[in-house]
């Protein structure tokens, strides 16, 4: 499981990953359906989470020690899945840095995608997505969850899809909270 730790959550809070154990990281294909793991897809986003400065990049604002990038060469490109899970808070907090590349984009999107998934595993209706800030900065992205999606079974793909300047994404401390305002699971 692509960085899963044992930390105490507040009661409102729900972990999806900040990527500390870098030892989980494992391809799409690799794991047991039932496991909680992130999966990959491509080779833009190496065998495991990164530290600041491995990337290649000067990353700031990491909550934590590791951090999942897109930086495995200029010109690498995939996607990053995470598991499957429930919308059972009402907002979903991550940090994301890289490209302000979206859907659609002639060089090709740097992007986050929460996808609806539907029983089988299979994605549906895309619910929201997200481009990076076009910086190295890790930016807290807050995304309130609709009420026709509350209790959704979803799956949030980091997508590398593009070669141009700051065509890369990187991405930590994801979870769901009751709390609009986003703290990170570092200040807790």
């Amino acid at each position: 499981d692509l960085g899963w730790t044992g930390l105490s959550m507040h009661g409102q809070e729900s972990k999806v990953g900040h990527f500390e154990n870098r030892d989980a990281f494992v391809g799409i294909g690799a794991v047991e359906p039932d496991d909680f793991v992130w999966g990959m897809s491509g080779n833009a986003w190496g065998q495991r989470p990164d530290t600041a400065g491995s990337a290649g990049r000067n990353i700031s604002g990491i909550e934590g020690r590791y951090f999942a990038v897109s930086l495995d060469g200029f010109g690498a490109l995939g996607s990053l899945y995470s598991p499957i899970f429930t919308l059972n808070r009402s907002h979903l907090h991550f940090l994301l840095a890289g490209g302000a590349y979206p859907d659609g984009h002639a060089t090709g999107c740097t992007c986050a995608r929460l996808w609806a998934v539907d029983a089988d595993g299979e994605r549906g209706e895309l619910i929201q997505t997200w481009t990076g800030p076009n910086s190295d900065t890790l930016t807290r992205q807050t995304f309130e969850i609709p009420e026709v999606y509350r209790n959704t079974q979803v799956q949030l793909e980091f997508a590398d899809e593009s070669a141009a300047h700051l065509g890369y994404l990187a991405v930590d401390d994801v979870y769901l909270s009751n709390d609009a305002r986003p703290h990170g699971l570092w200040v807790l």
